[in-house]
């Protein structure tokens, strides 16, 4: 099986980015329609705005894949992201403009600092792993095309790309569940912590 692998620039893999998105969110489960738009603009949308050179496709006979969205630098990603997204993101939510879904409303919690975002390095760690890995990575793939490679493909091409432009590693934040591909992959886990109760996530960093 041949895997092709290259930047994410036409519309029709944005758009099934941003389906795939919101069909593996919340651990595989996926999302229902009205939360779909909201979890693409969350968790594609700046990369397509800010850093559209470090996203990838994953074909398979002319068949999207999956896609990994990348950043080189994450500290200086964070700061624009705040300003040019994350800001407009929050003035449609207060809108209603994706609903009163519950991961709306978790969103606003959290953008006020009334709830803990469990996706983000507890601050403590922060320095010390962005200093080590500045890079981060998002990757899903399609439930149809997993344990076929297409993973390593596009983790691959991204290491290369890091390589060549002088980072010195990537960090990426996961679940029980991808901890063990990652591993393969030559991740190592950084930390560990518990946002919420039940709930275990890892920080792991891998080298260029």
């Amino acid at each position: 099986m041949d895997v092709l692998c290259g930047r994410l620039r036409s519309a029709e893999h944005w758009a099934a980015a941003r389906e795939l998105c919101g069909a593996l969110a919340r651990e595989g489960r996926g999302v229902g329609d009205g939360e779909k738009d909201f979890f693409a603009e969350f968790w594609v949308d700046p990369y397509r705005l800010l850093r559209p050179g470090w996203t990838f496709a994953a074909l398979v006979d002319g068949r999207f894949a999956g896609y990994l969205t990348g950043c080189p630098d994450t500290p200086r990603f964070r700061r624009e992201r705040r300003l040019r997204q994350r800001l407009p993101l929050v003035l449609g939510a207060l809108s209603g403009r994706w609903g009163r879904s519950a991961a709306v409303r978790s969103f606003l919690r959290r953008s006020f600092a009334l709830e803990v975002d469990p996706g983000e390095l507890p601050p403590s760690e922060r320095e010390r792993i962005e200093a080590r890995y500045p890079a981060h990575l998002h990757m899903n793939v399609s439930p149809a095309f997993q344990r076929r490679g297409v993973g390593r493909v596009l983790l691959g091409r991204l290491f290369e790309e890091l390589g060549s432009a002088g980072v010195p590693g990537a960090h990426l934040i996961c679940g029980a569940g991808a901890e063990g591909f990652y591993a393969r992959a030559g991740f190592e886990t950084l930390t560990r912590w518990e946002p919420v109760p039940g709930v275990t996530l890892r920080a792991m960093g891998r080298p260029t």
